[in-house]
């Protein structure tokens, strides 16, 4: 059976370690800096306050084991299992993780930032209070992962599926989300400034009363989401499908929906002064009492929209199809059609058309 102190005999010697068992052993405190571990069980280890930066692990199994507090910068992982490990205060700066498991794992107040995670099951995972500075998880699966109090700035989840993950409590700031499963989840009064949440499925959130200025949401799915009360100055929601949403008492000022669904949504009393609306699809959208005063609708489809009671002073109406649109008296300060916008939009088609492909 290997002992403590047969371990620091292969450390002196520069041993790699190499289907070995060290399972249930105490190696708290221990240096094993740059140590390479291949096919090697650390079940319920003890490696407190270890020092294992620049460590590697490859198909090693550390269920169960406890690495609080330990030195673990620059570690890689591949094909580990480390199913219930514990790395409270643990400092994984740059580490990497590949193809593993940390299921139930608990990662609360350990450092991550900068950490890379692809492939990597944290289901039922806890961290909280956890640091992911530019961190990033690419097809991780976080079921039931608790991310309360976690710092979240610049940290990016690409491709994920965050329907149970619970995100209530972190702390967001140029977070991004890319290809995200997240339906029906709650961010209602969350801060959300600067973040990315592209082509991000997110049917029926809640995103009431939420910061959301300079969020973008380009290309992402959002029917039947409540954006009710938000703080929405400058976002983005170009070719995003976002019908059926409520935005009432919103505010949406210089908001860009480019292209975007907002079919049937509804707009009431948002402030939407300098918004964006071209080639967008508002069919059945109701934008009654809302501010809408230098925006712009041209291209778009207003078929059977409701401006009753807005306020549209300068509002671009240009080429927008309105077949049974109702409006309000404030239409005869909008702006219609444009002989000079047709003119350059003809102009552009022919020569854009007419130009040689490049070879």
């Amino acid at each position: 059976m290997t002992t403590r102190e047969d371990v620091e005999r292969m450390l002196e010697k520069g041993a790699t370690f190499n289907e070995r068992s060290l399972d249930g052993l105490d190696l708290s405190g221990l240096d094993l800096g740059g140590s390479s571990l291949l096919k090697t069980t650390l079940r319920g280890t003890k490696l407190t306050g270890a020092r294992l930066a620049e460590s590697s692990f490859a198909q090693c199994d550390l269920s169960g084991a406890d690495l609080s507090g330990a030195d673990m910068k620059n570690c890689a992982f591949h094909a580990c299992a480390l199913d219930g490990a514990r790395f409270e205060g643990a400092d994984l700066f740059r580490a990497g993780f590949n193809e593993s498991t940390a299921d139930g794992a608990r990662v609360d107040r350990a450092n991550l930032s900068h950490s890379a995670w692809h492939k990597v099951s944290l289901k039922g995972a806890s961290l909280n209070g956890a640091n992911l500075l530019h961190a990033s998880f690419v097809e991780a699966d976080f079921a039931d992962a608790n991310f309360a109090g976690a710092d979240l700035t610049h940290t990016i989840f690409m491709e994920l599926v965050l329907t149970t993950a619970k995100l209530e409590g972190a702390r967001f700031d140029k977070t991004t989300f890319f290809r995200n499963k997240m339906p029906k989840k709650s961010f209602a009064g969350m801060d959300l400034t600067g973040c990315q949440l592209m082509e991000c499925e997110l049917d029926g959130c809640d995103f009431s009363d939420a910061k959301l200025e300079r969020t973008n949401f380009s290309r992402a799915t959002l029917r039947g989401a409540s954006f009710k009360g938000a703080m929405m100055k400058n976002a983005l929601f170009p070719n995003a499908v976002v019908s059926g949403a409520t935005f009432a008492g919103a505010l949406l000022s210089e908001c860009i929906f480019m292209e975007a669904d907002v079919s049937l949504s509804d707009f009431s009393k948002v402030k939407a002064n300098l918004g964006m609306f071209m080639k967008s699809n508002a069919t059945g959208a109701v934008f009654r009492d809302a501010e809408l005063a230098f925006g712009d609708f041209s291209h778009a489809n207003l078929q059977d929209a409701d401006f009753g009671g807005a306020t549209m002073l300068r509002t671009r109406l240009h080429a927008s199809k309105q077949d049974n649109t109702k409006f309000g008296a404030s239409k005869a300060t909008a702006e219609g059609d444009s002989p000079e916008l047709v003119e350059a939009e003809t102009w552009w088609l022919k020569h854009h058309r007419e130009r040689p492909k490049e070879r």
